[in-house]
C-alpha cells in the first residue's frame, strides 16, 4: 500500500467525496498526478467504454424488442444528439467496439 503522503491543504478544504478521508483524497490526488499521459488516456477510454456499455445496457433493458437501429436513435437521443444526424453517425456507432459487443452490427 502506498504511503499516504504528507500533505498540507488549504483551511476548509473538502474531500471529493463525502465518504473519502482528506487523507485518501490527497493520496489519490498524487497517484493520479504520478500517470503518464497515455496511462492517463487509456483510463479515460475504458471510463467512456464503460458508460456506453452501461448506457446500452439500460436501453436494452427498458426497451428488450427495440431494433439495432431503434437502440442506436435512442443511444444518440440519451447522448444528447439529434436524432436527425444518425445517419451520418451511423458508421462510426457501427465501428464502436461497444455496440458491435451489444450486438449491435449494421443495418
Amino acid at each position: 500500500m502506498p504511503n499516504i503522503p504528507n500533505s498540507t491543504v488549504l483551511s476548509g478544504y473538502k474531500p471529493q467525496s463525502s465518504d473519502t478521508s482528506i487523507d485518501v483524497d490527497v493520496l489519490m490526488f498524487q497517484l493520479l498526478r504520478e500517470l503518464t499521459p497515455l496511462q492517463k488516456i487509456q483510463r479515460v477510454s475504458h471510463f467512456n467504454k464503460s458508460l456506453r456499455h452501461r448506457c446500452l445496457e439500460a436501453i436494452r433493458s427498458q426497451h428488450p424488442k427495440a431494433t439495432p437501429l431503434e437502440m442506436c436513435q435512442e443511444y444518440m437521443r440519451r447522448r444528447g444528439g439529434d436524432v436527425s444526424i444518425f445517419e451520418r453517425n451511423c458508421l462510426t456507432l457501427q465501428e464502436d467496439k461497444a455496440f458491435t459487443e451489444a450486438g449491435l452490427i449494421a443495418f
